[in-house]
């Protein structure tokens, strides 16, 4: 949804709309300057830009540089292998030398791309699996800009790429750590009611967002941290064993950690299930109607189960959430047809 139709539903219902995940896309900024003039009326909002496209984007950019490199190796070689088989003279081996010159400074170059993709890594983070520390948007953005200006260094076109994406990111890709602290610093102030040492604040905060940190580690398929997994998931466990409110204040860091917005998978996945629709649905005769064809196709897509989902197949995101849905008559069902009151073999 483009941010001028957020725009209407906020000054038609009332709603307030406090920040916005997105992607990349270049229409998203002129459609808030779009939203704002039809408005007569400043719709600005932060912005979190999904960090996943920065990182994926980061991550080809340190493919096609070894890629690079090694084929330069490669062709340095089998140049170096044409000459042995024939005579040496001096222009054989100045063409020789710049071909391996090129070669060992592409491979020098993709080295110090790896090490500042690494560092835009860990400055989307946010925890510290070494520490634990829960990170800051101040140390981070000065992370950020150093990894940017390093890569500026780098003279490659990929590279250069990689930067101008990077900057016209940078502003937004942060917000979540702003998000983040808002909703951290009064959990902080109950957890210094509970533990007036500040240093047992500080050790119970990093444990147990270490061990939130490892335990998303091991979610995501990393399996070489699940020692330490272990390890930090039984001290956070002795940390809060017979203590209610150490136990709740566990909890409560867990749910903001978990929910702090740092991507638009969510909206992207639902995206890549409705566009076929949309395609074919080319336009609707006014908005009431689309938003009616719209509610019609989140009841099916609640209610349709998973094929492919190795952990959720079988299962509908309804059926996930505990949400319940019954026909007309009053019996449950998870046929989304019968709960509009048509029958099953409709």
């Amino acid at each position: 949804m483009r941010r001028r139709d957020l725009a209407f539903d906020q000054a038609r219902d009332g709603l307030r709309i406090v920040g916005l995940a997105e992607d990349g896309a270049l229409f998203y900024p002129r459609s808030q300057r779009e939203a704002a003039g039809l408005l007569e009326a400043e719709f600005s909002v932060p912005v979190q830009k999904d960090v996943w496209h920065a990182e994926h984007k980061a991550t080809r950019t340190v493919t096609d540089m070894e890629r690079i490199a090694l084929r330069k190796l490669q062709k340095a070689c089998e140049t170096e292998q044409e000459l042995a088989d024939t005579a040496w003279n001096e222009d054989a081996f100045d063409a020789w030398a710049e071909v391996e010159e090129k070669a060992e400074r592409l491979a020098e170059m993709s080295e110090q791309v790896r090490f500042w993709c690494g560092c835009l890594y860990d400055t989307l983070e946010i925890v510290d699996w070494r520490s634990g520390e829960i990170r800051d948007r101040e140390i981070n953005a000065w992370l950020l800009g150093e990894t940017i200006q390093g890569l500026r260094q780098l003279d490659h076109l990929r590279v250069k790429k990689l930067v101008t994406y990077l900057r016209k990111q940078q502003d937004e890709l942060l917000t979540f750590l702003d998000w983040l602290e808002i909703q951290i610093r009064p959990w902080r102030r109950k957890l210094a009611r509970a533990l007036p040492d500040a240093q047992e604040q500080v050790f119970f905060e990093r444990t147990v967002a270490r061990a939130w940190r490892l335990n998303r580690a091991l979610v995501n398929g990393h399996r070489q941290f699940r020692s330490e997994a272990a390890f930090c998931l039984a001290l956070v466990a002795e940390l809060i064993t017979d203590d209610v409110k150490l136990r709740t204040l566990a909890d409560e860091l867990l749910n903001i950690l978990e929910n702090v917005i740092r991507t638009s998978c969510a909206a992207e996945t639902i995206n890549s299930v409705l566009k076929p629709y949309l395609r074919v649905k080319r336009s609707f005769q006014s908005r009431e109607t689309a938003q009616n064809w719209f509610n019609l196709f989140r009841l099916w897509f609640c209610m349709h189960p998973f094929k492919r989902s190795h952990k959720r197949q079988g299962q509908s995101p309804f059926q996930l959430a505990g949400i319940k849905v019954y026909t007309p008559d009053g019996r449950e069902t998870d046929d989304w047809l019968e709960a509009l009151g048509y029958p099953a073999d409709a």
